[in-house]
């Protein structure tokens, strides 16, 4: 499986992307814009290739098992990312 975003335009505050799963558009988002300094929170993540694993214990996850307890795996993370965690 392939998963691939693009980014399309820069806004003052965030940054329009492209969702595709295997080369077939399936979302837009919103994203932080990017800056020079992270800013946590505030700051687009670097472009690059990055490995994505099921969250299962801690950040959102943990209020999302508590909210919907009969649907599992309710959280991806993006891995790798120099200087964030849990993205």
């Amino acid at each position: 499986m392939e998963i691939k975003v693009i980014r399309v335009a820069e806004g003052k505050f965030s940054i329009l992307r492209y969702f595709y799963l295997n080369d077939i558009f399936k979302c837009y988002f919103l994203e932080n814009k990017i800056r020079k300094e992270k800013i946590g929170g505030k700051t687009s993540i670097p472009e690059g290739e990055y490995q994505l694993k099921l969250n299962t214990i801690d950040g959102m996850d943990l209020r999302y098992k508590k909210n919907y307890p009969d649907i599992p795996n309710r959280m991806i993370k993006i891995c790798g990312i120099r200087n964030f965690s849990l993205v």
